[in-house]
């Protein structure tokens, strides 16, 4: 096996021809039914000796572009009726040096690896992608041409590695169920595409068999071909994973309350269902289980913006590729929106004369999902989840009603989209939110429906050289008057706010509302140094996603001019760098320019391995429409803001990085700094240890208080204050692999956010070019503390009150799970949580004091127990 290798370098260069590297082709075999190799990973069997052909060897990616390497690599891949086969060579030159940590499923950041990708449908959209590195660790995940990755893709399928140090080599042995993938089992070219990858983490070398450039036209375009895919199976593909799960939870009891009694158990049970139909897969989910393992990080979200937490339920995130209309951070479809926590909650509950049943989310009744493509590009998908109609017992002064807190509710999102060839992609997508509101307080509060419609457009030139973009959407919400005058009023549009009293305002007898959003983009990003784009988008006044997707705010148009340098080759002490130099502007739908930024980036590798990235951003027209709360705007003038971050080589036992941010308004107005060291360690090659500690401290001398309607005004009083905010937290995690298979994994996050106030002031007109003549400060016989924590102003025109802003809070929140796949595509799992949180009024100060408090808070421990088991028919 070794002859074989070194054949491949007989040759006077050292560099090989980029014709000989890209685009390769490789001829796969078929094997005689009945012949099946022992998943070892190791390749001396009659299998893979005396069939198939191994390809051309490796090409070297980084750090020297088509380089031949002292550590070559092969692949054989080989099929079936049942299976695709693919067996990997890896020689090492360093072979003490090889790194064989285990890692947890799912992680391909350690341990030397090789990866397998098929682009079945060989449109160069989208790949399922095998990664197995030299412990047996294995990762799936679906790459998209863009080489955006969901690393929640699960399949079930095989991998085992070998390693012989007397050759001086490892080896990988992959079998991948042709059921677990989607292809056109009728094809008129009987070509997939395919990638075949070998990374050696010690040095950094990525290697191909075909190779794609640093600088490529395209992730999947680039693949090469796997030619001779004939007599396809055509399996049922039908999959059928049953769980049941028992839980045991405890939390504090509230003296009184026929609800909070300190404990409670839980049992449940539901059914997935996967069938093949055709070119396309429908998923069925009944009574899904969808609470996640993995938790989400706590915050405190001191903005108007909506935190965005990222999907981690399976049922949304297979498919979620073709599922996808971004456009920057916003989306027409965020899939937290379904099965989220209920729209309202029971007012006036005190827990003394008023109790009511602990909040859990809104539970799914059921969901259906279409994804695939077929042979003449046609890309489609469908998701359909009831929701169920949710209540709540609540007991005021003796006497228990049912509230329902969320109506019933449908969710329907449908894409589509056709490619020609890879360069030209021309799609839409559709969703629609229908709740079946019958009771009053439902009504006016929710809209009753939800339509968005958004089309896309991308055509490449010049061998996908140059590009251009376009995509448009429609919204349309309808519902009553009060639900809609309350849509008006929230933050993504605040309509009420005095700079757009000239094109907006708040209609308090509209029943409907709606807009428009998109983008245009044109540039240049394929296979050369230079790129560059240039970018206009709008979102209109009236726009909205809300109800199944994500917005973060309407009525802005904005302009970006981009240009970037990429050098992927060494150069002095640098392995690779980017430099990137964009200009930005904004305005409303007034016409008023509320931003204007420079923004330059640098990100590079060094030969050693370490990173380094940094981002400057000077701005100035600062104009913020969402400070006061739908107030009028507050000018800010010029700021400036800073992201960079530094990590030592990632491949060693111990890993060192630092982050830093910070936000600066350039007259002393605000400045927000967070500072995050963090130390990653492995011990030998089974246990991951690391920390990460964030420490924010913010200073911010407008910070918004509260606004305060009087009788003698048409405005409310906008009230500021100085604020002093310093926020802790520490990350720690462990993961202990037993084999690839048993995980051991806890996590564990105190966390604390603590400000004080001072120097209120009161907006007097924010929007004036001179800083002093934006709020005015009371004076100290104005303003005083009352008992009750509440701020008096009283002068010879007015009285008011406002309560004291200061606050304390304080969470710690960890779980440990345990898993073990006893069988392929078979787990169980144990998982205990434990969770601690409170936020006060007051202020104390330090992060020593806080952790003292926070320790003693009363605890909630939640234990569960899940078993599912899968069938493939």
């Amino acid at each position: 096996m070794i002859a074989f290798c070194a054949a491949g370098y007989a040759q006077t260069d050292s560099v090989i021809p980029f014709e000989q590297a890209y685009k390769r082709v490789y001829h796969i075999t078929r094997v005689t039914d009945g012949q099946h190799p022992v998943m070892d990973g190791r390749l001396d069997e009659d299998f893979w000796t005396k069939q198939g052909a191994w390809s051309d060897p490796f090409v070297q990616v980084t750090p020297y572009e088509r380089n031949i390497t002292s550590s070559p690599t092969r692949v054989k891949v080989l099929y079936d009726n049942k299976y695709i086969y693919v067996g990997i060579y890896c020689k090492d030159a360093v072979p003490e040096k090889m790194n064989a940590f285990i890692g947890n499923r799912d992680d391909n950041s350690i341990g030397d690896l090789v990866s397998v990708a098929f682009d079945t449908y060989h449109d160069f959209r989208a790949a399922p992608e095998f990664n197995l590195n030299i412990g047996g660790n294995r990762t799936d995940l679906i790459v998209t041409d863009k080489l955006s990755v969901n690393l929640s893709w699960n399949a079930v399928w095989e991998g085992r590695t070998h390693i012989n140090r007397a050759d001086s080599s490892w080896t990988a042995e992959i079998r991948v169920p042709f059921n677990q993938l989607r292809y056109n089992q009728v094809s008129d070219s009987e070509i997939w595409g395919l990638h075949v990858r070998r990374i050696i983490r010690r040095t950094g070398e990525v290697q191909n068999w075909s190779l794609i450039p640093l600088k490529n036209n395209g992730h999947v375009f680039s693949f090469g071909e796997m030619h001779g895919m004939t007599d396809l199976p055509k399996p049922r593909g039908i999959e059928i994973l049953p769980y049941a799960m028992g839980k045991y939870k405890k939390e504090p009891e509230i003296a009184g309350s026929p609800y909070q009694k300190g404990h409670m158990w839980k049992g449940n049970a539901g059914l997935d269902v996967k069938m093949a139909l055709s070119d396309y897969t429908l998923d069925l989910t009944v009574n899904p289980d969808f609470g996640q393992v993995q938790l989400d990080p706590s915050e405190m979200n001191l903005t108007t913006y909506e935190t965005f937490y990222a999907e981690n339920r399976p049922f949304f995130l297979e498919g979620k590729h073709i599922l996808d209309f971004p456009m920057g951070n916003d989306m027409m479809f965020y899939t937290r929106r379904i099965g989220a926590v209920p729209s309202l909650r029971p007012e006036g509950i005190d827990n003394v004369n008023s109790f009511a049943e602990t909040v859990g989310n809104v539970p799914i009744i059921g969901a259906m999902k279409l994804t695939g493509s077929n042979r003449r590009g046609l890309t489609l998908g469908v998701v359909q989840s009831l929701t169920a109609r949710s209540s709540v017992d609540v007991t005021r002064n003796g006497v228990e009603n049912p509230e329902v807190i969320e109506p019933l509710t449908n969710f329907t999102v449908a894409r589509v989209q056709k490619n020609w060839k890879g360069n030209t992609l021309l799609g839409g997508m559709i969703t629609s939110v229908n709740r079946a509101l019958n009771e009053q307080r439902l009504d006016n509060y929710l809209v009753r429906n939800a339509l968005t419609a958004g089309l896309d457009f991308t055509q490449f030139f010049a061998n996908r050289l140059y590009y251009v973009e376009m995509k448009g959407m429609f919204s349309s919400l309808n519902g009553t008057a009060n639900a809609i005058t309350r849509l008006q009023r929230n933050a993504v549009h605040y309509y009420q706010r005095t700079s757009g009293r000239d094109y907006l305002g708040v209609d308090e007898n509209r029943t409907s509302l709606s807009g428009t959003g998109g983008y245009l983009k044109a540039g240049r990003k394929g296979n050369a140094k230079w790129a560059f784009s240039e970018t206009f988008s709008w979102l209109s006044p009236g726009f909205d996603l809300n109800d199944v997707g994500y917005l973060m705010q309407a009525d802005m148009m904005s302009a970006e001019t981009a240009v970037e340098f990429r050098q992927t080759n060494p150069w002095k002490i640098f392995r690779r760098g980017t430099l990137s130099l964009s200009q930005l502007n904004k305005w409303n739908y007034g016409g008023k320019s509320f931003g204007n930024s420079f923004i330059l980036s640098w990100r590079s590798l060094f030969m050693n391995l370490f990173e380094a990235n940094i981002t400057q951003n000077y701005g100035w027209n600062g104009v913020q429409s969402r400070r006061l709360r739908g107030g009028p705007d507050v000018r800010f003038g010029e700021s400036y803001y800073t992201v960079s971050s530094f990590n030592t080589d990632k491949s060693k036992r111990v890993m060192f990085m630092l982050q830093h941010t910070g936000d600066y308004q350039l007259h002393g107005d605000f400045s927000f700094n967070t500072i995050a060291p963090s130390l990653t360690l492995r011990l030998g090659n089974h246990v991951h240890l690391t920390g990460k500690f964030n420490y924010a401290w913010n200073k911010d001398q407008v910070q918004y208080v509260s606004a305060i309607p009087l009788s003698s005004r048409t405005e409310p009083v906008y009230v500021v204050g100085n604020m002093n905010q310093n926020t802790y937290g520490l990350t720690m995690k462990m993961q202990v692999n037993v084999t690839p298979d048993i995980s051991l994994q806890w996590y564990g996050a105190p966390f604390t956010s603590t400000a004080k106030y001072n120097e209120f002031k009161k907006a007097v007109n924010p929007e004036s070019h001179t800083r002093s003549d934006r709020f005015q400060p009371f004076s100290p016989d104005e303003i005083s503390l009352s008992p009750d924590g509440k701020y008096n102003i009283s002068n010879d025109v007015e009285n008011y009150t406002f309560a004291n802003p200061d606050f304390n809070f304080n969470e710690f929140r960890s779980n440990l799970v345990a898993r073990w796949e006893y069988l392929p595509g078979s787990t169980l799992y144990f998982v205990w949580e434990h969770s601690m949180s409170n936020r006060t009024g007051g202020f104390m100060p330090g992060w020593d004091r806080n952790l003292e408090r926070m320790f003693g808070l009363p605890a909630t421990n939640v234990f569960m127990v899940k078993l599912n088991y899968w069938f493939n028919l």
